[in-house]
């Protein structure tokens, strides 16, 4: 009788863990298509310097064949600030293609600097790209 009881509560664990895990990942980032591309959306719904940063073009350089992604970076911090940005670059079925970093020195609060993440991977198809980190510290 113990040993089915130890069972039905070993099961009950490996359900709950499973259910935990299920919900923990159910929003977070799943590729190209999620939040990270450009929706349209206003950033200020996005907190943290992840959401002071949007990419307003993503193409391929029809003379270098190299992956570029033009930002626009608004400073919503308090602080004069520098950031750094990672961008990944993505084909149609979401492999990703490769990936490159943009950064912007001493932006005042509140003001807006444009920016551009070139990779250097020869790219031939028509690509998404994604904001995958923003570091910004006061300067």
């Amino acid at each position: 009788m113990l040993v089915i009881v130890l069972a039905v509560i070993g099961a009950l664990v490996v359900l709950v863990v499973g259910l935990v895990v299920l919900f923990a990942t159910a929003g977070r980032d799943r590729g190209p298509d999620s939040a990270g591309t450009p929706s349209g959306r206003p950033q200020d719904t996005v907190p943290g310097p992840r959401g002071d940063v949007e990419i307003t073009r993503c193409t391929v350089s029809s003379m270098t064949d190299w992956a570029e992604a033009d930002l626009l970076v608004t400073n919503r911090s308090s602080k004069t600030s520098t950031y750094w940005v990672q961008v990944e670059f993505f084909d149609s079925s979401g492999t990703r293609l490769g990936d490159a970093f943009a950064s912007v020195s001493d932006l005042a609060s509140g003001q807006r600097a444009k920016a551009t993440a070139q990779g250097l991977d020869p790219i031939t198809v028509k690509i998404t790209c994604r904001i995958t980190d923003v570091t910004r510290f006061a300067s």
